[in-house]
């Protein structure tokens, strides 16, 4: 376990040494190697003790982003036009989520940004997951919603 401020959590959760939030990165494989998201096929970062990271890249349209709140739909049942015809399950990543709510573990939180034609990365901060939810998405099929608010001691924590 480390220390990380307020709390104790397991290894590789929480900061990460030389990132600052709102700051940007090229591409996936960038934050990979700065150790913010370390699966970078994936949207959530996910382990056996919960989830680490996610990313926010609009692939999903149960999606709501604010800043200091947002609304992240877990990962299955999508179509290869990226429509959700099948519920998702309570596995991988929605599981390491739901572990991140039920433990109270920092969630590192990256945005997709559109950039002209282009896109990049930007880390948003240290958010947690304070609600779970199961229940029908935009498209019908049930998925799973998390809501994540900013994290206390992010110096754009919001009460």
């Amino acid at each position: 376990m480390t220390s990380r401020g307020a709390g104790v959590f397991p290894e590789g959760f929480g900061e990460v040494a030389g990132t600052e939030p709102g700051q940007h990165f090229r591409r996936r494989e960038d934050l990979r190697k700065a150790g913010l998201h370390l699966q970078p096929g994936r949207g959530i970062d996910a382990t056996r003790e919960g989830a680490r990271a996610v990313v926010f890249s609009g692939g999903y349209p149960d999606d709501a982003w604010e800043a200091d709140r947002a609304w992240y739909t877990g990962e299955g049942g999508l179509d290869r036009r990226g429509r959700q015809v099948h519920d998702q399950e309570l596995v991988r990543g929605n599981l390491a989520l739901q572990k991140s709510f039920e433990k109270s573990l920092p969630l590192r939180v990256i945005r997709q940004i559109e950039t002209g034609e282009d896109f990049e990365y930007v880390y948003e901060g240290l958010y947690l997951v304070v609600e779970a939810r199961f229940e029908s998405g935009k498209d019908g099929p049930k998925i799973y919603r998390f809501l994540l608010k900013r994290a206390p001691g992010d110096p754009r924590h919001v009460r």
